[in-house]
């Protein structure tokens, strides 16, 4: 497969120091507000027809998150911001944990496939291998880190999946990081070729029958690209 992978990110990726991986939801509508931009590193948009999601980037850098002791970084999980990139699904407003109610604006499985993808190169680009402790959802840190996060639900319930844990669910959304990430990793690979070298003054020892002066036996990597007959062959073609 050629090399045919088109990014998902607004933006090249620079160097930072990166842990881990939080996902989250806006809590807002399917667009991203100016504090939802300052809070996350990219969110994932959509604007209401079928195929109309988008990934935009936040206000900050991920390499802001590198130290957080200046106060300038995107701060989207307590007590955890250093070296964790925020990503969020932009809506849920209105949503309610129990009983489940996804609210005025529901995420859309399109948000949260065309995110998978995001993440993937994220995970690629800052080689980290996608686990319950580098990719996972607000709702999941105090469990996977340790860190209490105020009753954070997010992302918890989605509208398209139903009857899973919370757990079932974020495994089910790291299942499509993996997938995306090998998905990329193969289109990225070159094709396999093989490469010509014509060189006029090439001459290898063959072996040519005596009755008829044509060439019975070949160098191995050499092709003769005229006539076998002894008084032709003046260019080959090294192959390696």
């Amino acid at each position: 497969m050629s090399s045919q992978y088109k990014s998902v990110l607004p933006i090249a990726l620079r160097a930072a120091q990166v842990k881990r991986i939080i996902l989250h939801w806006t809590a807002g509508s399917h667009v991203a507000s100016a504090l939802d931009r300052r809070h996350y590193h990219f969110l994932t948009e959509w604007d209401g027809s079928p195929g109309g999601s988008k990934i935009v980037s936040g206000k900050y850098q991920i390499s802001a998150n590198d130290s957080t002791s200046d106060g300038d970084y995107a701060a989207h999980v307590r007590r955890l911001n250093t070296g964790s990139v925020g990503w969020a699904i932009c809506g849920m407003a209105g949503a309610r944990e129990r009983p489940f109610h996804a609210g005025r604006f529901p995420i859309q499985s399109e948000q949260w496939f065309l995110t998978a993808k995001g993440i993937a190169e994220l995970c690629l680009f800052y080689d980290i291998e996608v686990t319950s402790k580098t990719v996972l959802s607000h709702c999941e840190v105090p469990e996977e880190l340790g860190v209490p996060q105020a009753g954070k639900w997010d992302i918890s319930r989605v509208p398209f999946i139903q009857n899973l844990s919370w757990t079932a669910l974020n495994d089910n959304f790291r299942g499509l990081v993996k997938t995306a990430m090998q998905d990329i990793m193969e289109s990225k690979e070159p094709e396999e070729t093989e490469e010509t070298i014509v060189d006029p003054l090439y001459r290898p020892r063959v072996t040519l029958d005596p009755d008829t002066g044509l060439v019975v036996d070949i160098p191995a990597g050499v092709v003769p690209n005229v006539d076998f007959r002894s008084d032709l062959i003046r260019i080959y073609r090294k192959t390696i």
